[in-house]
């Protein structure tokens, strides 16, 4: 009853795992007690998770978070242990770069936390100099904006890279694909590395590349830079405004 206005105490974890519940503002949990009037947090060592049932949160420092008017430091996952089933919270990326991993389904990692229950992740889009990245899956799905893998519906991520022979597939909508190196392909503002397989789906959907020759092969396939493509209806509709010199 001596916490109102009170929002700058500290509270210190210990050498080991510890979770600590947030439990309203400036108020945390943990061990059986409830700390009043907290400002931060610092978890120490170990592996220590922090629980809210907030549907919002941003990527901050490294190993850092807030929630409730209270600073966490030293934080090495969100929601652990209360996610079953949870698969619509959020996570906003920074300003900056971001680097995200997806630890497996609806979970991913960025600045030392892992976060689960993730459904949708924002990353702001960035600049050529410091792009988003998200890496850690072999198969992506590409939707109206943006593209998904393991439950999580990315936004705002300029670079995906596949652990492995990565598979990337359209829309049921015209897709445009946009060969940008060998087994790189953008679509959808994103550029998807290490893939070699592209399965364009329903609609009207072009590949475009500045090769001058070009080979007929399979029904509706194509293959270039080491991808290959299936279900497209065009070549280069976009970018053949004045050439004429190309070979088939």
């Amino acid at each position: 009853y001596n916490s109102a206005s009170i929002s700058d105490r500290s509270l210190a974890g210990t050498a080991g795992e510890d979770f600590f519940t947030a439990a309203g503002t400036n108020a945390v949990s943990a061990n059986g007690i409830t700390y009043y009037g907290i400002g931060t947090v610092n978890a120490g060592d170990g592996l220590d998770d922090v629980q809210s049932n907030s549907a919002n949160w941003t990527i901050q420092g490294t190993e850092e978070t807030s929630v409730d008017g209270i600073t966490f430091s030293d934080i090495e996952t969100v929601n652990k242990n209360n996610s079953a089933g949870i698969t619509d919270r959020n996570l906003d990326g920074t300003s900056g770069q971001d680097v995200l991993n997806i630890e497996g389904t609806n979970t991913i990692s960025a600045n030392g936390i892992t976060y689960y229950g993730i459904g949708t992740v924002d990353a702001l889009g960035n600049s050529t100099a410091d792009l988003d990245t998200v890496s850690g899956s072999t198969t992506w799905n590409l939707l109206v904006e943006g593209f998904k893998a393991f439950g999580i519906s990315f936004t705002g991520v300029e670079t995906a890279n596949s652990s492995a022979a990565g598979i990337l597939n359209g829309t049921t909508a015209a897709d445009k694909f946009v060969v940008a190196g060998t087994q790189s392909v953008a679509a959808n503002g994103t550029t998807f590395n290490q893939v070699t397989s592209v399965t364009a789906s329903d609609g009207d959907d072009d590949v475009q590349y500045d090769s001058a020759d070009w080979t007929i092969q399979g029904s509706e396939t194509t293959s270039i830079e080491g991808i290959a493509f299936t279900d497209v209806e065009s070549i280069n509709q976009f970018n053949s405004t004045n050439i004429t010199n190309r070979n088939l």
